[in-house]
């Protein structure tokens, strides 16, 4: 334990020199922070609308990123949720599409299917 003790107070004024030449040194090389847009009273909602939508509508001005796929365009026109919901309704009661002992390994449907109320089951 005292030789322990003997290393740590051999190193004490070692660690105390790098520490008063290091932190110096860190301050000089740490950087100010500069707002990208000084905060200040003169602002309001609307003029911040507008900027941020001439913003985004630019868009990227750094050019340091990849350039971005373009969104996709909301779809206007096309079928109702009605008619799309039908055609799964139809679709699902279709026999020639649903459930098929073939469609199994060895002509075996799962017990998890066959627990499914509702599922069509074929003949033995």
């Amino acid at each position: 334990m005292t030789r322990t003790f003997r290393l740590h107070a051999a190193l004490a004024p070692w660690t105390l020199a790098l520490a008063a030449l290091w932190l110096p040194a860190g301050a000089a090389l740490a950087q100010a922070f500069d707002p990208v847009r000084p905060m200040g009273p003169g602002a309001d909602r609307a003029a911040l609308a507008a900027e941020a939508a001439a913003a985004a509508r630019a868009g990227n001005v750094y050019g340091d990123v990849e350039a971005e796929p373009p969104l996709a365009a909301p779809r206007t026109g096309g079928r109702d949720r009605a008619a799309v919901r039908a055609e799964a309704v139809a679709t699902s009661h279709d026999p020639s599409l649903n459930l098929d002992r073939r469609a199994f390994v060895n002509s075996e449907i799962p017990p998890q299917i066959k627990a499914v109320p509702g599922t069509p089951r074929t003949a033995r």
